[in-house]
């Protein structure tokens, strides 16, 4: 049941302050891609957070327990991590800590102020803290959750109170040692869409990161045409719980895609996009983003392709590594009708260009590759050979960046008779 206050977009932050004295609350090391740079007790309580979120948090892994469902708000509700806090500070400094002693029954508790302005979590020391992430750990008495328990303490962060669904992550009494609580269901999902709103149809959406050396590119969709804040995660431990910002950043291809040079002071955490001077349906979901990736820069998609007679837009995507050693990568494009014909093509440059019943989401020049027949399920697929290119200009070396895309025939879709897929961005590397 919401309280009748909210968090404003400037009280999204959640802090850690990493005392907790349990083992158990950080015996989780290791590495997540989702959660990048963080461990243990700071990992735990980063997803019970960004499970309130209004997207998947990047794939939705993360957690054994609702595998590939992570971010299940759906309201105009995200939050930023934003690390390691120094203290357990004061209300209002929005973090997470342990507390000495014991209050009876009492496991945790959340300490807000009623304008929204922020507020402070703490668990008892008396009692086991648990990371996880495994899903079924032998529960033992004094022995809980902490994720689950943090997803039930930042609801009330939020603006809930309890709920009277026992089913509920926000039921007051958890079940067992609060393994469930990390899952929302649907009351707490109609709670929080009570206070923030449904997820609005205009709220920016990222769909991807890719670090290639100090540049951070992200793809998606509405983003701002100009006038984008890109919000990181701070580097190191400490601040006052407010995002390093890139302020004033252009998007391109119809604001799908937004290019910015990482701020000397982000490091590994959420990357999230503000387009507007507005509340939470102008903020974006939380994109996981890492400071040091390994091997090649990550795939991209960006350009919102046109739906076809199929219903659906075609979709591109890739197998295997962008190494030019291994030589092993595969295009594909998913979505197109049954058994249509196309053709791969490629180009150093993106664009953005009504043609046919589509739109070419790649600048030029052009490099055509073999045409290809869509399976029956709508889905085509190109192994590439790096050592072939299909003209000169077109060959494809460790360090360049180049943009595919999916020309395919669709009579019944539209007057033009062919239609195109979105774009990928593929970062090629040694």
């Amino acid at each position: 049941m919401p309280t009748g206050w909210s968090l404003d977009v400037t009280q999204r932050d959640v802090r850690v302050f990493n005392n907790f004295t349990d083992p158990e609350a950080n015996d989780n090391q290791t590495p997540d891609a989702n959660f990048p740079g963080r461990f243990g007790a700071e990992m735990a309580i980063w997803k019970a957070s960004v499970e309130w979120g209004s997207e998947l948090h990047g794939d939705g892994q993360g957690d054994p327990g609702q595998v590939g469902g992570l971010g299940s708000g759906g309201a105009n509700f995200d939050a930023t991590f934003q690390g390691s806090a120094l203290a357990a500070g004061q209300v209002g400094d929005n973090t997470h800590s342990e507390l000495t002693g014991c209050a009876g029954g009492v496991l945790a508790f959340t300490q807000s102020f009623v304008d929204g302005t922020g507020w402070r979590t703490f668990y008892y020391q008396c009692w086991i803290w648990v990371d996880g992430p495994e899903q079924n750990w032998t529960p033992k008495t004094g022995y809980y959750d902490l994720q689950g328990i943090a997803t039930h303490e930042y609801g009330h962060s939020l603006g809930l109170g309890h709920s009277a669904d026992p089913l509920a992550t926000m039921f007051p009494t958890p079940p067992s040692n609060g393994r469930t609580w990390r899952s929302l269901n649907s009351d707490d999902v109609a709670g929080i869409q009570a206070i923030y709103g449904v997820k609005d149809p205009s709220k920016p959406v990222i769909s991807g990161a890719s670090v290639n050396g100090t540049t951070l590119t992200l793809g998606g969709s509405r983003f701002a045409s100009v006038g984008n804040e890109i919000w990181f995660t701070q580097s190191g431990g400490g601040g006052n719980g407010t995002p390093v910002k890139s302020l004033m950043v252009e998007s391109s291809v119809g604001g799908t895609l937004l290019d910015v040079q990482i701020p000397i002071d982000a490091g590994s955490g959420d990357v999230l996009v503000y387009t507007t001077l507005g509340d939470g349906e102008a903020l974006s979901n939380a994109w996981p983003f890492d400071d040091q990736p390994v091997g090649c820069p990550a795939p991209l998609n960006y350009c919102d392709a046109i739906p076809n007679s199929a219903g659906t837009p075609s979709v591109m995507g890739s197998i295997g590594s962008q190494s030019i050693a291994a030589n092993n990568t595969i295009l594909y494009s998913s979505g197109s009708p049954a058994n249509s014909f196309g053709i791969f093509f490629y180009s150093p440059t993106s664009g953005h260009l009504p043609v046919g019943d589509g739109l070419i989401c790649l600048g030029g020049p052009f490099f055509r590759l073999s045409a290809v027949q869509a399976d029956t399920t709508g889905r085509a697929l190109l192994p590439l050979d790096l050592t072939m290119p299909p003209k000169p200009g077109g060959q494809i070396t460790s360090g360049s960046v180049w943009h595919f895309q999916w020309w395919y025939r669709d009579v019944p879709g539209g007057p033009s008779g062919y239609n195109f897929s979105d774009a990928l961005r593929l970062p090629f590397c040694d």
